[in-house]
């Protein structure tokens, strides 16, 4: 099997590669060749969202399979579809985003119809409704792939408040208290990319994914007890100050609580299980274990240039 990733150097597709690769498959990769690839890739370089050079790469290519990790808008989809109208199966990488979050029954089934609450959701929502209607239109299987939180030492150990992968880890480990949103009782679910890559190997090219949507997506946890397992992972116990979500909205650099981690993410994952037989077996505790190993043999573990608004919060709020 001859399988095309557009994206094969992020988080999730970083492994994905490994994972075909281990599986016997033969992989190409478009991507703008800043990163080295593993040995026996076949690697395309072209700027995935430039229609000349996109086609140019892709000219009189067929691929058995193909898994688009860079499409974010109905836009993009449709400059993919041009350039490569016999993709094979198309996977399409969405986002459990996409289903929104204003849900208050839970967990959310895989055919619940998108209701997308800020502007990333909405055009990965309106990027499934436009390859849906071309896929039909084509005649082409289309699987649709919405992954949750899922992370490596790449992005780090990602925290509740804030884009910050790295930082709050140094916090902990200097004994200083962590502040949580509504005292960490949001939903999310976590995985490990190594998880995420095989889940998307084992799609790519089986029948039984065809006009499918799944979720892909870690076991269920809330943020208070995420933060006890990175707290065992690095063996500091620091107090968790609860603050009210409404008091957090002066925090800098703070959309990823306001639109995601700020709100019950709970999706279900029975599908994938039962159809192509995937279930996580990377644990929470190993997944951030093998990331914090990662970051401190890189040295990626310093404390943040401004903890001034934590420490206001702590001395409000603990």
């Amino acid at each position: 099997m001859h399988v095309l990733i557009l994206g094969g150097s992020g988080t999730i597709s970083t492994w994905l590669v490994r994972h075909l690769l281990a599986a016997g498959r033969t992989v190409t990769v478009v991507t703008r060749g800043r990163k080295a690839l593993p040995a026996g890739v076949e690697q395309l370089v072209a700027d995935r969202y430039d229609a000349v050079k996109l086609g140019t790469a892709l000219a009189g290519r067929r691929f058995d399979a193909t898994i688009d990790m860079l499409c974010f808008t109905p836009a993009h989809a449709e400059l993919l579809t041009q350039a490569l109208p016999h993709p094979g199966h198309l996977v399409f990488c969405s986002t459990v985003c996409a289903l929104g979050f204003a849900w208050t029954t839970f967990p959310v089934a895989e055919d619940a119809v998108p209701n997308p609450t800020f502007g990333y959701s909405r055009d990965k929502a309106a990027a499934e409704v436009w390859l849906t209607a071309w896929a039909a239109r084509s005649g082409t299987p289309l699987t649709i792939v919405r992954p949750s939180t899922t992370f490596d030492e790449g992005m780090g150990v990602l925290r509740q408040i804030r884009w910050d992968g790295s930082a709050w880890l140094a916090r902990i480990r200097s004994g200083k208290p962590i502040v949580l949103a509504d005292s960490g009782l949001g939903i999310n679910q976590f995985m490990h990319a190594d998880d995420g890559g095989r889940g998307f190997a084992l799609i790519a090219g089986n029948p039984a994914a065809h006009g499918r949507t799944y979720h892909l997506v870690g076991a269920a946890t809330t943020w208070a007890a995420h933060a006890r397992v990175v707290m065992g992972v690095l063996g500091r116990e620091v107090p968790l100050v609860g603050v009210p979500s409404a008091k957090l909205d002066g925090v800098p650099d703070d959309g990823i609580r306001r639109d995601i981690f700020g709100h019950h993410g709970h999706f279900a994952d029975t599908r994938l299980e039962r159809e192509i037989g995937f279930t996580p077996t990377i644990s929470l505790h190993e997944a951030i274990a093998r990331t914090v190993t990662a970051l401190d043999a890189a040295g990626r573990i310093v404390a943040a240039a401004d903890e001034a608004w934590e420490d206001q919060l702590v001395a409000r709020w603990g």
